[in-house]
């Protein structure tokens, strides 16, 4: 590595943007801070997709990289009791993207002053966290002359020191469901009498399950059904209820499984309506897409990835989480790669992602870093 990273400022960024966390759209004052910070190192930033930044560094015009840092919070009520605690209450950075912003932030300023043949772009995204703020930043431009585009996530399964990065699906197909189910109740003592929803209900939670056991390949498919809510219209021991609402996320890699778990799950709704005389109303709704690495984005990752001094490359892990960096690779048009980097304390204490104990090692940060110069260094000088 023939370059030092500025990292003075990259653990009172990151904790500065911890103690105030903003809701997905609601980034303002982390949009407002975003800008001063790249206007002190003469860098101009303007405003894009509604609460996000955009700058960019070397040539005007003509081919770039971009890097991207998601700059949401989510509404959680933190428990760590740290002076870097949130003072938004309800609201925390329990994914790491007061990490990710921190660690662009250092990249720019310290690539502002290189030498550069290509554009680099920095993306600071609002709304990753389930309102599809890269789709607005790509609708808004953000990838005009853009040829590769790349993502951190700081992760917390992933420990300190390693940098995953893979080949092919990396976070999943992000899919949400509802079934209402109505029948016609009555007395507990008299189910003859009745249509009841709460039987159908139970046989669509476990026929669900027969779609992973039994329509998937298991040794080349895979899929998660998980239903998150059952409710009924009373909670009376002695009535059978009018109806029964269900509600549940799938998750998936292949768009084929995706398009087959859809189906089948219609299918048992069907079923159900014949075996029991009532009504089951299906609503399937896509959320996220998979993020896939391709081959040509995972080369220039792993090679400045292998060059970071303080890391080593390692297989990435594959989670079943959604991720809308997917947006910016164009249907696979312009090459990229989302990359892990372990940021989990070593203390033996769980923080999982989105939890109120959320926390990352702060050493992390600069691995991130030079993960993003090592990459500008390599590909645009």
């Amino acid at each position: 590595m023939e370059f030092s990273v500025k990292e003075e400022n990259l653990v009172p960024r990151r904790r500065h943007l911890h103690m105030h966390p903003e809701l997905s759209f609601q980034e303002k004052e982390t949009q407002e801070y975003i800008l001063k910070e790249l206007k002190n190192m003469g860098i101009e930033g303007k405003k894009i997709a509604s609460t996000g930044v955009i700058c960019r560094l070397g040539p005007s015009s003509g081919p770039a990289i971009a890097l991207r840092a998601d700059t949401d919070a989510l509404p959680v009520l933190e428990s760590n009791e740290v002076e870097y605690k949130s003072k938004n209450e309800g609201k925390m950075h329990a994914c790491g993207h007061d990490g990710h912003v921190s660690g662009l932030l250092a990249t720019l300023e310290t690539i502002k002053d290189w030498k550069l043949t290509k554009g680099v772009v920095g993306l600071f995204q609002p709304a990753e966290e389930g309102y599809h703020g890269a789709r607005k930043m790509v609708e808004e431009g953000c990838m005009e002359d853009v040829e590769a585009v790349f993502g951190i996530h700081l992760w917390n399964t992933l420990a300190y020191g390693k940098i995953g990065i893979s080949e092919g699906p990396v976070m999943a197909n992000s899919d949400r469901f509802t079934i209402e189910i109505t029948g016609r109740g009555g007395h507990g003592s008299m189910p003859h009498d009745c249509a009841d929803p709460t039987l159908a209900a139970a046989n669509v939670v476990l026929n669900a399950q027969q779609i992973v056991a039994r329509n998937l390949n298991p040794m080349k498919e895979s899929a998660v059904i998980s239903f998150g809510g059952i409710k009924t219209n009373s909670f009376v021991s002695n009535v059978i209820p009018e109806s029964v609402s269900l509600c549940g996320t799938v998750r998936s890699y292949e768009e084929p499984v995706r398009c087959l778990v859809e189906k089948r799950l219609g299918e048992i709704c069907q079923g159900v309506e014949l075996l029991n005389g009532l009504k089951a109303d299906y609503k399937f709704v896509r959320g996220y897409s998979a993020v896939v690495n391709d081959a040509i984005g995972v080369k220039m990752a792993t090679q400045a990835g292998q060059k970071v001094d303080i890391a080593e490359v390692v297989p990435a892990p594959k989670v079943l989480s959604g991720e809308d960096f997917y947006y910016y690779n164009q249907e696979g048009k312009v090459p990229s790669c989302f990359i892990f980097v372990g940021s989990a304390i070593n203390d033996g204490v769980i923080r999982p992602h989105h939890s109120p104990e959320f926390d990352i090692d702060e050493r992390a940060l600069l691995v991130s870093a030079k993960l993003y110069c090592q990459i500008v260094y390599d590909n645009c000088r």
